[in-house]
């Protein structure tokens, strides 16, 4: 009989204790809730919504439902800045604290739009041709046009835009390719891009809306990550190329860290992680490429072999590794792709063909992108040389292919899980496949036209393509069996975005804001939920 009480007596206070963890559980998890109107009061579906943490890093970003309604789960306490937006119309902003008052918070669009023009927008004010696409792949590489800092001052005239393509040359160290004429450039843009521009909304479609997004404000002001990683515990990696620090974040607590290289100058251009867990980081301006050790936080050194052929040395690009552990890596100024075996630090040279029919100095040709499938067959681009490559990695036997389009822009590529190639068209907003077997293309049009699509990644496993589409705001997805394309649609504007990564473990793709010279960049997540 005592037993018997007793037992019971531990089932009641077990059970007290499971309804307390739960009690408490469920309050620790405050919401953002509410619904979203249109000026008349009618519901608005497809409206973002975004709750930044004042005094904190992080800005959650969702999507009202067909009602209009909208719910942010899980915040941490605090006070938060929430407004809403919708083609171009927004709410003031609200200040709310979960803790202290209780939703619903309801936000009203205002009738106003943005003075915000994107650069998709702005590049469909050109006439289509090869001279748009020249400004495109000269003038969009490192950011996008329409913004406060780079066009648009409130003059059209010839002067001001031979000035602005002086700017870049002599200030920012720009490089111009042979082809281009800045005077007939300046007259094209002042003939087509006027100060005060209200071009039409570029086609498109609605975005996903069935997605969270998450924007890490940076560790420092000057903050520029050209690239970011995902590593295997799900901590994102930066390659700052304004800064001599190798920086990480920790989504989870929301912290950053910071490693200074062991070099100075390094332009730190392009970021992944290598099968045993080490970080490597190629160091563009200073022609090196270096290995980062979490455990020990320790780096390494290695120093990418100069042809002598131009004063900035060949500048490594682009890297990945084959399933031997091998890296693999362009080099934009030297015509090359390069493989470093990390245990012996022995590098492997790859001369590339000439093109002189199209350039004279093969400097011109930007060995770009590289890719590699399950063959350990390397894919590069040549951004200037408007062709595609392959590498056998076991015979070294080097074949290229032109693209279908002149001055289409190929830049960062990826395979697929049947070994397809996938090659964004930067100057002309495509998406095509290339098929190694038939070695023949197939065109896509992304969904908003002159989006510059810069990089794309394929998550094998589902078999989809994200793009990122640098001028539009916006992530690509196409979905390879379906060919059907969808997009999600960035909170901030100019959200300038060069590489996606996958977290592994979640599934979340991730990417960086990374304007040059104007910034306001951030490491962006973007979790969906269906």
């Amino acid at each position: 009989m005592k037993k018997s009480i007793i037992l019971l007596l531990v089932c009641i206070i077990l059970s007290m204790a499971a309804c307390a963890s739960a009690r408490q559980a469920t309050s620790a998890g405050n919401s953002i809730e509410g619904k979203v109107v249109g000026s008349k009061g009618n519901p608005v579906a497809g409206a973002m919504v975004t709750a930044h943490r004042v005094g904190g890093v992080l800005t959650i970003s969702v999507f009202t439902n067909k009602s209009g309604q909208y719910r942010i789960e899980d915040v941490k306490a605090g006070k938060y800045s929430i407004r809403a937006s919708y083609d171009g119309f927004q709410s003031p902003p609200l200040e709310v604290d979960p803790k202290l008052s209780s939703p619903p918070y309801n936000l009203s669009l205002e009738a106003q739009r943005h003075p915000y023009v994107t650069g998709a927008q702005a590049i469909s004010l050109i006439p289509d041709g090869l001279e748009k696409r020249r400004f495109v792949q000269n003038c969009f590489m490192c950011h996008a046009i329409g913004m406060s800092g780079t066009a648009f001052e409130g003059t059209n005239e010839p002067e001001f835009w031979l000035g602005a393509i002086d700017r870049m040359v002599t200030g920012r160290g720009a490089f111009l390719s042979p082809d281009f004429n800045r005077k007939e450039q300046a007259l094209l843009l002042a003939k087509y891009l006027p100060p005060n521009p209200e071009p039409d909304l570029p086609s498109s479609a609605p975005p996903v809306t069935d997605v969270i997004i998450y924007e890490f404000d940076p560790p420092k002001p000057d903050f520029y990550p050209h690239d970011i990683c995902v590593d295997s515990k799900s901590r994102i990696w930066a390659a700052d190329m304004g800064n001599d620090v190798l920086e990480m974040l920790d989504p989870k607590t929301e912290e950053w860290k910071l490693y200074p290289y062991p070099v100075k100058k390094a332009g730190a251009h392009s970021i992944i992680e290598s099968p045993d867990g080490k970080i490597w980081i190629v160091l563009q301006v200073a022609n090196q490429i270096a290995s980062f050790d979490p455990s020990t936080e320790e780096f390494r050194l290695y120093r990418v072999p100069d042809p002598g052929k131009m004063s900035i040395g060949p500048r490594p690009h682009t890297h990945v590794f084959d399933s031997k552990g091998n890296l693999w890596y362009t080099e934009i100024a030297a015509n090359r792709v390069s493989k470093l075996e990390p245990k012996t630090g022995h590098i492997t040279v790859y001369d590339l063909p000439e093109q002189p029919d199209l350039f004279r100095d093969s400097f011109w040709l930007w060995p770009y992108g590289i890719a590699i499938d399950s063959q350990d067959s390397i894919y590069y681009s040549k951004l200037g040389g408007n062709r595609i490559g392959k590498i056998d990695s076991s015979s070294g036997k080097i074949e290229e292919y032109e693209m279908p389009i002149p001055y289409s822009g190929p830049r960062r590529l990826d395979t697929d899980s049947k070994g397809n190639l996938w090659v964004p068209a930067f100057t002309i907003g495509k998406l095509y496949r290339f098929d190694p077997q038939t070695k023949q293309f197939k065109e896509f049009q992304i969904l908003t036209t002159n989006s510059a699509p810069y990089a794309l990644y394929v998550d094998k496993k589902k078999d989809r393509v994200y793009i990122c589409e640098a001028a539009a705001d916006r992530i690509g997805v196409f979905d390879i069996a379906a060919e059907t394309f969808s997009e999600v649609l960035l909170p901030s504007q100019f959200g300038y975005t060069r590489k996606i990564d996958q977290d592994k473990n979640t599934g979340m793709i991730w990417t960086s804001y990374s304007q040059s010279p104007t910034k306001h960049n951030k490491v962006v997540g973007i979790r969906f939920t269906k």
